[in-house]
């Protein structure tokens, strides 16, 4: 059999002259889709793994997180941020090209230990506890709130402060800032990415 020769041009039989190909006539290969690889052409699906990069500054992004109280001297942060290992198998991060179009892909699940310092009594002494957010992912949108799976105070909570840990904790103060940091995250992410 004899071999194709794209630069043959005389049109002898076996050649690729005549048989419809665009670029075997000459004409440029079309440009492959924004964001897609060069073998992409189309841009049906194309992934890229950002895990690592999600994690770390995800991470920091929740370890950054502190509430003053109005009108008090009682500050509440997050003072450590642990990934769950067995949830969502530890977490994952990616950006796919579909089409043309860019989709940021990622879950994670953070249990985080919140302390509290500052107050008047003997009942703001030492107040630790955690926060779990398992589910940190696309469902859900800017501005609204991710299902928290555990609120627990070490010790338990005392009656004289059940109010305000609900209100400045688990319901709001400290829980907003998280949501809004989470919210500045998902905005970094596409923004790297």
């Amino acid at each position: 059999p004899k071999k194709l020769n794209p630069n043959d041009s005389s049109g002898a039989a076996g050649t690729a002259t005549g048989t419809g190909d665009a670029t075997a006539a000459g004409a440029a290969a079309p440009a492959p889709t924004e964001g897609a690889s060069a073998w992409n052409k189309a841009g049906t699906w194309e992934e890229r793994d950002i895990t690592a990069w999600a994690s770390d500054t995800l991470t920091s992004t929740l370890l950054g997180c502190s509430y003053s109280v109005p009108d008090s001297d009682v500050t509440i942060k997050v003072v450590k941020a642990n990934k769950m290992s067995e949830l969502h198998d530890g977490g994952h991060a990616s950006v796919a090209a579909v089409r043309g179009k860019k989709r940021y892909i990622y879950e994670f699940g953070y249990s985080l230990e919140w302390e509290m310092t500052g107050g008047n009594d003997e009942d703001d002494e030492d107040i630790n506890g955690t926060l779990v957010l398992p589910d940190i992912d696309g469902t859900v949108a800017s501005g609204e709130w991710h299902d928290v799976s555990d609120f627990t105070v070490v010790g338990g909570i005392k009656n004289s402060k059940r109010t305000f840990l609900m209100k400045y904790v688990r319901d709001g103060g400290l829980r907003q800032v998280i949501e809004d940091r989470i919210d500045e995250w998902v905005a970094l992410l596409k923004a790297t990415y």
